[in-house]
């Protein structure tokens, strides 16, 4: 029989690390993986995602690239736990930088299979990542699709039967001279292209029998016109969830909706752009009207005052810190905001600065070395996600905020 306190203490001892890992692992995916409800002009993207346990291997992601293009991934990390875990933000930050430097979705997929084909290398990675990244023009309504090793995409109409294109190819990291093909099409008015993860197709109720193909091909062709897609995306899930499952996995879908040419569609949705010079005080008339929207529109989410002090902190950053308050530059402020989620991005014409290097390097008390330093805390304090980012155009922050509403 161990001494008291023996056993106890190396358990104890142990466990008290993992939980902390766990705790940062489950911070990490927080703020990586928000819930995606974004809407560019004719184009809507929305994902959601469950989890098998606590922290999980899929990832997800929907950049709008010079309001013009909307880039989205999904994928899935081999493997359980904390590894895979802490390889999905690790993932994403790849794929983010990536898009920076331009690139089809299949060279994007070479370029981060050639990243991690050395991380293999040097025994730093697990293999055999799955990944789907398909680029939208939206003003086109062109996609561009290349997978590597994913589950194949459907292309999907309210009452008609799916199509599933063609994607096949090895997943990232397993060949540093993999090739990816692409797929290019055009997308028609009110039509669907889903991504979703293998967890999907591959959940087994108590008979082992997995949900299989044909039962998401009848959902989606049963999908009604006027059912906003987070709402078929929670149905779908919480059927699976509804019977006890012999085995799941981390389940995770993706939908882009293309609605050119259908005139009253995504009512549920408002959307408002300002730009105005760079001058003193130049937020105080945007967080006006902001703040009138949100009363109005957004009431039970309980944000507005979050939501109304970032924007306004952000915009007062940039018209000073990033356009030195020259009227002659420009702050231009877009929001989206739905049901569940709002999206605002704030960007100005100055340099910006290299941010991770600027945080890292600063101290309690030196927030005012960088100028942006307290109104970023600030924000990161408030939102529920954000990232900023400096490019050839100037420096843009992009925050999210989720309702704090429940449904009675």
């Amino acid at each position: 029989m161990p001494e008291p306190g023996g056993g106890g203490s190396r358990l104890f001892g142990g466990a008290e690390p993992l939980a902390a890992e766990l705790r940062l692992a489950l911070e990490v995916q927080r703020k990586w993986q928000p819930p995606v409800d974004l809407r560019l002009g004719a184009c809507r993207v929305t994902a959601r995602s469950r989890q098998a346990a606590e922290v999980g291997g899929d990832l997800f992601d929907a950049v709008v690239l010079d309001d013009t293009v909307v880039a989205v991934l999904v994928g899935d990390v081999p493997g359980k736990g904390l590894q895979a875990a802490f390889m999905v933000p690790a993932l994403l930050l790849l794929f983010r930088s990536e898009l920076k430097r331009g690139a089809s979705p299949a060279g994007l997929l070479e370029r981060m299979n050639r990243v991690l084909a050395g991380l293999r290398a040097e025994s730093l990675a697990a293999v055999g990542v799955t990944l789907g990244i398909g680029l939208l023009d939206v003003e086109a309504g062109e996609m561009r699709y290349a997978g590597a090793g994913h589950p194949a995409p459907y292309l999907a109409m309210p009452g008609a039967r799916p199509r599933q294109l063609d994607s096949s190819s090895l997943p990232l990291g397993m060949s540093p001279e993999e090739s990816y093909r692409e797929t290019v099409f055009r997308l028609a008015p009110g039509e669907r292209f889903v991504l979703y993860t293998d967890g999907v197709i591959e959940d087994a109720g108590p008979d082992g029998e997995m949900y299989g193909f044909d039962r998401l091909e009848a959902e989606l062709a049963d999908w009604p016109d006027d059912v906003p897609a987070a709402d078929w995306m929670e149905r779908l899930l919480d059927g699976q969830e509804s019977r006890e499952a012999s085995r799941r996995d981390d389940r995770t879908l993706l939908v882009v909706e293309y609605a050119a040419g259908k005139a009253g569609r995504r009512a549920e949705l408002r959307e408002r752009s300002w730009r105005v010079p760079s001058a003193p005080g130049c937020e105080r008339s945007i967080a006006a009207e902001l703040a009138a929207m949100l009363r109005e529109d957004w009431s039970d989410s309980g944000r507005t005052d979050d939501i109304v002090t970032c924007v306004a902190e952000a915009v007062m950053n940039a018209a000073e810190h990033g356009n030195g308050f020259d009227e002659r530059k420009a702050v231009a402020v877009q929001v989206h905001f739905g049901h569940s989620i709002m999206v605002c991005r704030i960007r100005d014409e100055g340099d910006g600065f290299d941010l991770p290097a600027k945080l890292a390097d600063s101290r309690p008390d030196d927030d005012n070395e960088y100028g942006r330093g307290w109104g970023l805390r600030l924000i990161d304090e408030l939102t529920d996600y954000w990232i900023a980012a400096r490019d050839e155009h100037g420096f843009c922050v992009e925050m999210y905020f989720l309702s704090h509403h429940r449904k009675s």
